[in-house]
């Protein structure tokens, strides 16, 4: 299946979007190796699939959801180059031998600078299931601030601040790309890193909130488990959209439709319960690339034009507009599961595991908790750490992190709402 893995996050982090109430969103998957980048519309319509994917560079024939991937993840390997500039990634350290603090010879990485920085624990990875080496990990530290001049925590923080440039540019893409006001969109940050620059980059990209989902480590699997049953069915046309009119349009998404109908029918789903959306891959005459557009009739070339202009900021009235391909997909809704909310109120004493120094408090005690023993309705306000088995999540001061329903937790600024 075609980027699977990432696509699965994107379906989850909808999911997850809708149970807490976000419409919106971009979402940021970072685990070991790379940080995926794609933005959901709320209506999450089959416009927002794109046409012209390609993998290593190579174009391929198959529709895909829109994702920009770089090479920065926990385990990217940090190092100094020739010139004296720190550089994180491309290259990664890998699970085996992995980032240096676990105690496998690795090299040093972005994890190792959040163990440095007392974002994460030495007795606390994957739930206490790992002990982290925080001796190899100061051992790093201590030669890349030689070689850079400094202080081993300045160190730390500039490797963070190398990640997260990296990741606000591949968001800042995203959400230009879309003609997206980034203060109008949320985002939802997971992976097994992705809660520990959740806050940072909402802050430093003026989004309006972030969220990290629960179990933020497994969500690709929890989409690809929970998504919709989906059929889609396409022809190529290559024909002047004037030799198109409405009902031939019509007639042929028609057919697609009942084609990608029969499928699940087949596959036992009925029929009843089907829902259908149509598209139509339009371009310039002479482009090499569309924009997929809803069937809207005789409006349809107008509503080519201003589409255009909105996503790359120029129209051309008189060139003539092709249609290259037309879609139909046939959906039937995986049911969700009701959320409930929870009265706002201070998260229990007994969610409290302890408190442990950390950067986040610039170097004082900040306090640590259970995340799994926080309810919808619970909140705490940074500095701190919320932990569990497939995450950390980081909360900054002057930030508040609030379970929402379906148990996401949602961190705002405070005073921002």
């Amino acid at each position: 299946v075609l980027f699977s893995g990432p696509a699965g996050g994107v379906v989850g982090a909808a999911r997850a979007a809708r149970e807490a109430g976000l419409a919106d969103i971009v979402t940021l998957d970072m685990g070991g190796t790379s940080t995926d980048v794609a933005f959901h519309a709320a209506r999450g319509r089959l416009e927002d699939a794109v046409s012209s994917a390609s993998v290593a560079g190579h174009p391929i024939g198959l529709s895909s959801l829109d994702i920009h991937t770089i090479g920065c993840g926990g385990g990217s390997i940090v190092r100094v180059d020739a010139g004296g500039v720190l550089r994180v990634g491309p290259e990664s350290a890998g699970a085996d031998p992995g980032p240096a603090c676990y105690g496998r010879g690795g090299p040093l990485t972005v994890t190792d600078a959040h163990l440095l920085l007392g974002h994460l624990a030495p007795g606390c990875f994957l739930g206490g299931a790992m002990e982290l080496d925080a001796e190899a990990t100061r051992r790093g530290f201590a030669e890349l601030a030689r070689q850079l001049g400094t202080k081993p925590q300045r160190a730390a923080e500039a490797v963070l601040e190398v990640a997260r440039a990296a990741m606000r540019r591949a968001v800042g893409v995203m959400s230009m790309q879309r003609g997206k006001d980034p203060s109008r969109l949320a985002l939802v940050a997971f992976g097994g890193a992705g809660g520990l620059q959740a806050a940072a980059l909402a802050d430093g990209l003026g989004l309006a909130s972030a969220l990290v989902p629960r179990l933020p480590g497994c969500l690709s699997a929890y989409g690809m488990a929970h998504a919709d049953a989906v059929r889609d069915h396409s022809a190529a046309v290559l024909a002047s959209l004037a030799d198109w009119k409405v009902s031939r349009r019509k007639a042929l998404l028609a057919e697609l439709a009942r084609a990608a109908r029969d499928e699940l029918t087949a596959a036992g789903h009925a029929a009843r319960r089907i829902e259908y959306e149509y598209g139509l891959d339009l371009r310039y005459e002479g482009q090499s690339f569309e924009l997929t557009l809803p069937e809207t009739g005789r409006a349809l070339e107008e509503d080519f034009h201003a589409r255009h202009a909105a996503r790359y900021g120029w129209r051309l009235d008189d060139r003539g507009v092709q249609l290259v391909q037309a879609r139909a997909r046939a959906v039937v809704r995986r049911p969700a599961a009701e959320a409930v909310a929870g009265k706002s109120r201070p998260a229990p004493r007994s969610a409290l595991l302890g408190t442990r120094a950390s950067a986040l408090g610039g170097g004082a005690e900040v306090s640590v908790y259970d995340r799994e023993a926080l309810a919808p309705g619970h909140w705490v306000d940074g500095p701190c750490v919320l932990e569990e088995y497939s995450g950390t999540t980081l909360v900054p001061a002057g930030w508040r992190a609030e379970v929402r329903p379906g148990s996401h937790v949602r961190l705002t600024a405070r005073g921002s709402g």
